[in-house]
């Protein structure tokens, strides 16, 4: 017996059964994918937002703004001022997001409710009675437990994060090093984390030099050492120090590992549940420097160009689909093939890079890839070939887009 939904009443179907039964349930088959045909479209716009929200200027005020943006025409819907706050994140039933400014000494985070795209309570590290002293810099609201983690500098070579419950104000974690560790577990290091979340999973992944892996309880369940993958990707080890700067996660859960020391970037394809090595790539493109030496004759300052590797300054980003990964360089756009970690292009990016937590993004519109400028401008990459397709025209100045879960 199956059911179907006609002017809003459920309607059962009685299923014949015998000889008869082939010949309907062809015709069923066939009235089901009419249906989800007709359908599809609808469910479609129910499961995709109509707007996304931005961090912006306008030009005049000296405050920026939180902007409700248009998906489809990328015209403003409402707008809110929100003071020097920079980076925060949309809940994942879209009624609420969270701001910080990440200040020196006075961490400011402002809870916003998008119903009716206002202030509903703000919060500071002193009122919290949180020990760090710059915090909210990073933020990420978990899907499970709607529970938000900031990383935060604790004056202790900067390890530490703090999770809150912003409904009820309360601290629930507060770790100036990192959480206790099951034991035999190796020491690790956590330097103002980044947080990227696996959906299939339900892995939080915190990045800041290592990697802490923690299960929706915030029990650790794993790690990963910047100094192990980068010696299974052949790297000399010795004394020197490596650390794990940015993931991205991959559509079937594989990570995509930016590995950096002070020589060359490394890009690594990681099995986390494996532990495992599957890819990597090391760059090895070199462009001009200009240094400060002091002279051996003169014992006066002076200046000399020299070549260095090249650094990756934002990336890995995974295109919309996954099939791609973008980073920024020194002045280029870098794209792989995310399976294998082919280098597919390299080319000069269309400005200096902008946006304060990185200049890449999937375009909140759907179509390819967003770049953002140092002028606050926006231009529309393809998210397969990199290709410059266009200036996207934004009615503000773009710093930031607002993370979504």
């Amino acid at each position: 017996m199956s059911g179907a939904t006609m002017n809003g009443e459920f309607v059962l179907l009685e299923l014949p059964s015998g000889a008869a039964w082939p010949r309907t349930a062809g015709r069923l088959k066939s009235l089901i994918s009419a249906m989800f045909a007709l359908l599809f479209p609808f469910l479609a716009c129910a499961q995709q937002p109509q707007v996304f929200y931005a961090m912006g200027s306008d030009g005049q005020s000296k405050d920026n703004k939180l902007y409700e943006v248009d998906r489809a025409t990328l015209r403003t819907v409402r707008s809110l001022d929100v003071g020097s706050s920079q980076s925060g994140m949309l809940s994942v039933n879209g009624q609420i997001i969270l701001l910080a400014d990440g200040e020196f000494a006075d961490s400011t985070l402002l809870r916003i409710s998008t119903p009716d795209l206002a202030i509903k309570n703000q919060l500071s590290l002193d009122a919290l009675k949180v020990r760090g002293i710059e915090c909210f810099d990073h933020t990420f609201v978990h899907p499970v437990t709607n529970l938000a983690y900031f990383s935060c500098d604790f004056g202790s070579g900067g390890n530490g994060f703090v999770i809150l419950d912003t409904l009820k104000q309360a601290v629930v974690g507060d770790f100036p090093e990192a959480p206790p560790s099951p034991a035999g577990w190796p020491r690790f290091s956590l330097w103002r984390p980044q947080f990227a979340y696996a959906q299939e999973s339900r892995r939080l992944y915190l990045i800041g030099g290592d990697v802490l892996v923690l299960d929706p309880q915030n029990h650790p369940i794993d790690y990963i050492l910047a100094r192990d993958v980068a010696a299974a990707a052949g790297r000399e080890v010795g004394r020197v120090r490596y650390s794990i700067e940015k993931i991205a996660v991959l559509p079937d859960g594989k990570l995509a590992l930016l590995v950096s020391d002070r020589s060359a970037p490394t890009l690594v394809l990681y099995d986390s549940p494996g532990r495992k090595l599957l890819e990597h790539w090391t760059e090895t493109q070199k462009y001009p420097e200009t240094e400060t030496y002091t002279d051996s004759h003169t014992g006066k300052p002076s200046e000399r160009t020299v070549q260095k590797i090249a650094r990756l300054h934002d990336g890995p980003v995974r295109s919309r689909d996954g099939s791609r990964l973008f980073a920024m360089s020194e002045a280029d756009v870098i794209l792989w093939d995310s399976s294998t970690l082919e280098e597919v292009d390299r080319f000069d990016a269309p400005e200096l890079p902008g946006g304060s937590q990185g200049c890449i993004y999937p375009a909140p519109d759907g179509r390819g890839m967003w770049f953002v400028g140092k002028s606050g401008k926006v231009y529309r990459l393809d998210d397969h070939t990199g290709h410059l397709i266009e200036e996207v025209k934004l009615p503000f100045r773009l710093i930031n887009l607002i993370r979504e879960p």
